[in-house]
């Protein structure tokens, strides 16, 4: 396990790429084993998307997400094992799929 900026915990074969400019509004927040983050898409005719990541505070996204160019993801939202999430998601959400999407809306 790494630690990220203040309480952002990276745990082990978490890829972040560009994280630490990508990477704002964490606190507290958990990233699970296997998830790649990236803020920048090029395709096969060197277009590019660049956009930050935004992760809110209590966020979690679990093992095996990969989280895209431009996606904020709600405070207290939690992504499923194995998520593409593409779009924003809601706070205080459970999302998950390919694309994910909000699935329960979570009672805290």
């Amino acid at each position: 396990m790494c630690r990220g900026p203040e309480s952002l915990d990276i745990k082990s074969s978490a890829s972040l790429h560009k994280a630490p400019s990508s990477l704002r509004e964490v606190l507290p927040a958990a990233i699970i084993d296997e998830v790649f983050i990236n803020d920048a898409i090029s395709s096969a005719n060197l277009t590019s998307f660049v956009a930050p990541v935004i992760i809110e505070d209590g966020a979690w996204v679990s093992v095996g997400a990969i989280v895209l160019p431009g996606v904020r993801i709600g405070k207290n939202a939690v992504i499923g094992a194995g998520s593409v999430v593409i779009k924003d998601v809601p706070e205080a959400v459970f999302a998950a799929g390919m694309p994910a999407k909000p699935k329960v809306e979570l009672k805290l």
